[in-house]
């Protein structure tokens, strides 16, 4: 398990081989800065990435890319931890 302080950091580490790819990606975007070159490249990683956000988040980054799933707040660490087993096992 790998950790990131930012997407940019994230996808110049997993491009660059520097660590395995991940079987998925959780990207919390609340208070995230961040740019749409970001955001795709995330995407051709390759792996399922799990969007979570705020209840009033920016309908246009939910609706930008195609998203493995998203959880909206309020949410538990066991939704995740499922959504997370679901993915990693039907990827």
């Amino acid at each position: 398990m790998e950790g990131f302080e930012s997407i940019f950091h994230a996808v110049v580490m997993l491009f660059r081989e520097i660590v395995e790819k991940p079987a998925a990606i959780i990207l919390e975007i609340i208070s995230l800065p961040y740019n749409s070159a970001e955001l795709d490249e995330l995407a051709l990683i390759g792996a399922p990435v799990i969007l979570l956000t705020g209840v009033y988040e920016d309908r246009e980054v939910i609706d930008r890319l195609k998203w493995a799933a998203v959880l909206r707040r309020p949410f538990t660490i066991g939704q995740v931890v499922s959504t997370v087993e679901f993915l990693v096992l039907s990827f």
